[in-house]
């Protein structure tokens, strides 16, 4: 799903295929948000929403939140773009994270 919010645009995808602490991903991400509380949790993530953002055609950030805990998918009301702000759920979880630089607020 992409979105433009002021002169970025925002993209949001499952990427099914991402595998956790694997050197063979199709995609690398800058940075993979996950708080596993098992140690099987860190191999086996059910959800994986990927967040890129552009400026003028070229990626500048992107991230991939993971989480246990009941999957879930991307549509338009799973997440909200405002104030320089992203929440997207993803499984129980909402995270928070800064526009353009995806950098985790909580």
């Amino acid at each position: 799903m992409k979105n433009i919010y002021k002169n970025f645009e925002i993209e949001i995808f499952n990427d099914a295929n991402y595998c956790l602490n694997s050197t063979s991903n199709f995609r690398h991400y800058q940075n993979v948000y996950f708080e596993g509380k098992h140690q099987e949790d860190k191999f086996h993530s059910t959800s994986k929403h990927a967040v890129i953002v552009k400026e003028n055609g070229i990626e500048i950030s992107n991230v991939i939140l993971c989480e246990v805990g009941g999957a879930t998918g991307i549509d338009k009301n799973s997440f909200i773009i405002d104030d320089d702000k992203i929440w997207i759920c993803v499984c129980n979880k909402i995270y928070y994270l800064e526009i353009p630089t995806l950098e985790l607020v909580w």
